[in-house]
C-alpha cells in the first residue's frame, strides 16, 4: 500500500485526503495558483502548509521547453487537453511575468494560463472555444533580449 496522499476536490477550497486508511476533509485558506504557503484547516485544526502548484510546474516546463526560432522567444503550450475558454491578450500586446495570457478548461476546471517571463505577444495560435491538445503551442511570447 502507498503512503502517498490522495487528494479528492470536493468543491473550491474543500478537498478529501485520504493517507492511508484515514481520510480526512482539509479547507484551503488560500487562492490556489497565488501562494505556496498558506493554512488548511484539518478537523477543524489549523495547519500551516506549503505545497507546489503542478500548473505552475507544467507552465513553466512547457514554456521553457526547447528553443524557438528567435532569440528570447517562448512559445506557450497547453499543460493537458482541453478547451480553450478565453484569450486574455492580443498580438502585439505587452505582458508581465504572470499576467493571465489564456483560460483554458480541463475536466470542467478552468485554468489560468500565466505569462512565464515579461515580453510582447507575437503571436496567437489558438481562438476561444477551440479544442487543443496536451502540449499544443497557443501564443508566442517574446522578451526582445
Amino acid at each position: 500500500m502507498s503512503d502517498a496522499p490522495h487528494v479528492r476536490p470536493i468543491r473550491p477550497g474543500l478537498y478529501r485526503v485520504t493517507l492511508g486508511n484515514k481520510s480526512y476533509e482539509v479547507a484551503l485558506d488560500i487562492e490556489p495558483g497565488e501562494e505556496t504557503t498558506g493554512v488548511a484547516f484539518v478537523d477543524g485544526a489549523a495547519v500551516p502548509v506549503r505545497w507546489e502548484d503542478p500548473l505552475r510546474r507544467a507552465l513553466a516546463a512547457a514554456a521553457g521547453g526547447g528553443p524557438t526560432a528567435r532569440s528570447g522567444a517562448v512559445t506557450i503550450a497547453a499543460p493537458m487537453p482541453g478547451r480553450i475558454v478565453s484569450v486574455a491578450v492580443e498580438a502585439g500586446a505587452v505582458v508581465e511575468r504572470g499576467q493571465v495570457v489564456i483560460v483554458l478548461e480541463a475536466m470542467k476546471m478552468e485554468s489560468a494560463i500565466a505569462a512565464p517571463h515579461a515580453g510582447t505577444v507575437t503571436e496567437i495560435l489558438v481562438v476561444p472555444g477551440q479544442p487543443v491538445r496536451q502540449r499544443q503551442a497557443l501564443l508566442r511570447i517574446d522578451s526582445g533580449v
